[in-house]
């Protein structure tokens, strides 16, 4: 029953992660599972079937940076670093992002490693996702790291299932670095690397150092920095197909209405 439990827990743990990612701009890649509800729906029921595509942004109302300081210097102390109020904000975050990556190339890969943060925090992940997989004999179906942790989480969850009472304890250890190994993966998926360094609106660096504040500080949620309004807008509803025309597949669907989505979002962002 305590296993059951953990297994939940770290779903959720996980899930989480992917879900609170903190990038409003930036649309976290969707997953096909709804699109292909409801496009069973529509080839078995009578009547239309349609998806609408919605779009939510926010923006603070008051100015967020006094707290959002002292957030940043808090985590700095965390690492053991002294805070430097001196450096322009963007290059202070940046700082702790290359640091805490630093960290974790060095536990992982033995030393830091070089490149921009993009290539390293792809670089750190694919080792990951590599070294679990070549663990459990698992050949990735998909590019997408959501999908290649989940391959993996389930291999370990069956073959913990499978062994039950007759694993070691030296198994036992195993399996849980390989599920730690995959909540890191989780995390360092959900920063996307250049977010800052394009276009770093006051939203992009709270949602970064909010972000930082839940994998540094262990926080369930991070510090509210001031008020925000929040615009929600629907998009023109996606007619599905009926009966067994296959004119969208699940993974067409999704991307049709991804793009919708991140359209109406840079629209706000360039109105």
């Amino acid at each position: 029953m305590s296993e059951a439990f953990d297994r939940i827990m770290q779903g959720l743990k996980e899930a989480e992660a992917y879900l609170n990612g903190h990038t409003n701009d930036a649309i976290t890649p969707f997953r096909d599972g709804a699109a292909a509800i409801a496009l069973m729906a529509a080839r078995k029921g009578n009547r239309p079937i349609c998806i609408f595509p919605v779009a939510i942004k926010r923006w603070y109302i008051d100015d967020p940076m006094p707290s959002v300081l002292q957030t940043i210097a808090r985590i700095e102390q965390r690492m053991l670093w002294k805070p430097k109020p001196e450096l322009p904000i963007v290059e202070r975050v940046l700082s702790i992002a290359q640091g805490l990556i630093a960290l974790k190339e060095t536990e992982y890969l033995k030393t830091p490693q070089s490149g921009t943060l993009a290539e390293r925090i792809e670089r750190l992940t694919d080792h990951l996702l590599m070294q679990s997989e070549a663990r459990y004999g698992l050949k990735p179906k998909s590019d997408f790291v959501p999908d290649r942790i989940k391959e993996v989480r389930r291999a370990i969850i069956t073959i913990r299932e499978e062994l039950n009472t007759t694993s070691t304890s030296d198994q036992l250890e195993q399996w849980n670095r390989d599920m730690h190994s995959m909540f890191l993966a989780t995390q360092l998926f959900s920063y996307p690397g250049n977010y800052l360094l394009h276009e770093p609106s006051i939203e992009r660096i709270v949602e970064t150092v909010d972000k930082l504040e839940e994998d540094t500080m262990g926080v369930v949620y991070p510090t509210v920095h001031g008020e925000k309004r929040v615009v929600v807008q629907f998009d023109a509803p996606v007619h599905l197909p009926t009966g067994k025309d296959r004119k969208h597949s699940a993974a067409d669907l999704t991307d049709k209405i991804q793009q919708r989505v991140q359209s109406m979002i840079d629209h706000f962002n360039a109105s």
